[in-house]
């Protein structure tokens, strides 16, 4: 016995099965699309951070370096040739070595790293200065007040860098 409605109940069937699958390919699209666009970002966030982190550690080593250049810089003693001789050429080759620790790219970081530098470079040049007035006691009142103000100005910047990486820090 065979239905008399035989070829309605195929087209309905037909209809159902083409309604079916398009409502499980939406669903299994937006599920598709839900999970690969978290990935992606997620792989973005990673690759932003490790460059923050590598920021970071350059910074932190830059931060180091400045820290031991002016602990030498300070300890710089005219009274003792020899170990002066050695700590000044601490300071000059830690200078370069900061040099070489700037960022490629012109951004604040690098003028920020270009003004310690050119301060301590400027402390270190004050400093010698002092050594050569205390080896000639003969130096005029305007190389003293000059010198003077290079050493005040170089300490204030060492100053304003370290509370500028302190902030940093926290």
């Amino acid at each position: 016995m065979e239905p008399i409605n035989k070829p309605e109940r195929r087209k309905a069937f037909f209809n159902f099965m083409l309604l079916f699958l398009l409502c499980s390919a939406i669903i299994v699209v937006t599920v598709f699309a839900g999970a690969s666009v978290p990935l992606k970002e997620n792989n973005q966030l990673r690759s932003m951070r490790s460059s923050v982190e590598k920021a970071e550690d350059s910074r932190k080593e830059f931060t180091d370096k400045v820290t031991f250049i002016s602990n030498k810089i300070n300890e710089l003693d005219a009274t003792k040739p020899a170990e002066y001789a050695i700590k000044n050429g601490e300071i000059t080759t830690g200078l370069e070595a900061l040099n070489k620790l700037l960022p490629t790219e012109d951004n604040n970081d690098r003028k920020l790293f270009q003004t310690i530098i050119s301060s301590l470079n400027l402390y270190h040049v004050a400093k010698k200065a002092e050594k050569a007035k205390t080896d000639d006691n003969t130096a005029d009142a305007e190389l003293k007040v000059k010198l003077k103000e290079a050493l005040d100005d170089s300490k204030k910047w060492n100053e304003k860098w370290q509370e500028c990486m302190l902030s940093k820090k926290s």
